[in-house]
Order: C-alpha cells, then sequence, then structure tokens
C-alpha cells in the first residue's frame, strides 16, 4: 500500500514537533516546580493551562499559544527563556497573594494553628 505524501508529512511533522518539545523544555531549564509556577502564571492571567501538575500536555501549550498571541509574540506553544521568565514571575506573585506556601514543587494553603 502506497503512503501518501500527505500523510508522510504529517508523521514527519508529529516527530519533529515532539523533539522541539523536549528541546524546548530542556533550553528554558524547566523543572517541574518551574513547570508549575509558569501553568500559575497562565492562569494568573486568564490562559486555562489545565493542572498546574508540572506537565507541559495538550492544554497547557495551548494556553501557552494563546498567551503568546494575546502578547503579540509569534505563536509557537513554546516559550523562550524570556517567556518563561515572565510568567514565573506572574505564576509566583499569584501563589504567593493566595496565601500559599512551597513545598518541592508542591503548592500548599499553611494551616491556621489556634
Amino acid at each position: 500500500m502506497k503512503k501518501s505524501i500527505c500523510t508522510i508529512l504529517a508523521g514527519f511533522a508529529l516527530i519533529a514537533s515532539a523533539g522541539f518539545a523536549v528541546q524546548a523544555q530542556e533550553e528554558i531549564n524547566a523543572t517541574p516546580e518551574k513547570r508549575v509556577v509558569i501553568q500559575a502564571g497562565l492562569a494568573a492571567e486568564g490562559f486555562d493551562p489545565g493542572e498546574a501538575d508540572g506537565v507541559f500536555g495538550n492544554q497547557t501549550r495551548a494556553a501557552i499559544w494563546d498567551w503568546q498571541r494575546a502578547e503579540e509574540s509569534p505563536a509557537t506553544g513554546f516559550l523562550t527563556e524570556e517567556q518563561a521568565d515572565k510568567l514565573a514571575d506572574i505564576g509566583l506573585k499569584a501563589l504567593k497573594t493566595a496565601g500559599l506556601t512551597r513545598r518541592g514543587f508542591r503548592w500548599w494553603i499553611p494551616m491556621q494553628r489556634g
């Protein structure tokens, strides 16, 4: 059975984008903790990344893409170092404003002792 050129190109694009996703996360030094804070930054800016779990899945990538368009940046779904730092700053402020404290890359509501 012959494969059409579209099928071959689509497969290549999928493989290439998967490789780019790994490369992009390495380039921005996106530790799990930083990714959680970036996801919080996206949410604080009004873009739904889904659960803040430190995984840049489809929903987070779509939120990044939408945020980049709103920022009038090239919309790729992948963050530059500068964009990652900006969103991390926004996310950190949002988490602290909400009264959360950090333990590892998880954020907790502190217990009130009375």
